[in-house]
């Protein structure tokens, strides 16, 4: 009889344990993944031949023109090869745009921190609000300062590759 008694125990123990864990666990927000890395757009590695009106061969993109070397310097069989439609720039225009994005993103927090900051100081001086903030705790509240580095963060950011 004991043992059955300390069997019915445990097993509501581990029930009402296993309860508490699913409950708790499902409130948790759902974090999303990221979407992907920012990264240039590369065309496939597709090749073909040199054409046959040149003394030499080698094999060059798909992707890209062969045109007559147009410098002071050119030899009769010299060519350059041009890539009229290779877009590297796009994924860095990305990146500039979602940098200024976020920048003004946390220029807007800062105002508006700033400011309930300031309606909360207002807020605790005022008559009835003044009696009972200093009877529960409630004091002046600091804002958000850059200090020396205002100048800089108002910079828009630098980036080298």
């Amino acid at each position: 009889m004991e043992n059955r008694r300390s069997i019915n125990s445990f097993f509501v123990t581990g029930l009402f344990l296993l309860t508490f864990l699913v409950a708790v666990s499902c409130t948790q927000h759902y974090q999303p993944k990221p979407k992907g890395n920012n990264r240039p757009i590369l065309p496939g590695e597709e090749y073909r031949i040199s054409p046959d009106s040149l003394p030499y061969r080698f094999e060059y993109s798909i992707h890209s023109r062969l045109l007559k070397d147009t410098s002071w310097m050119r030899e009769r069989h010299w060519v350059e090869i041009y890539y009229p439609d290779l877009k590297a720039n796009q994924g860095f225009q990305q990146l500039q745009a979602q940098i200024s994005d976020i920048e003004n993103k946390l220029a807007a927090a800062r105002r508006f921190f700033n400011n309930a900051v300031q309606e909360y100081n207002t807020g605790i001086q005022q008559f009835p609000a003044a009696l009972f903030a200093g009877i529960f705790g409630f004091g002046q509240r600091s804002f958000f300062d850059v200090g020396t580095d205002r100048a800089q963060l108002e910079q828009a950011p630098s980036v080298k590759f």
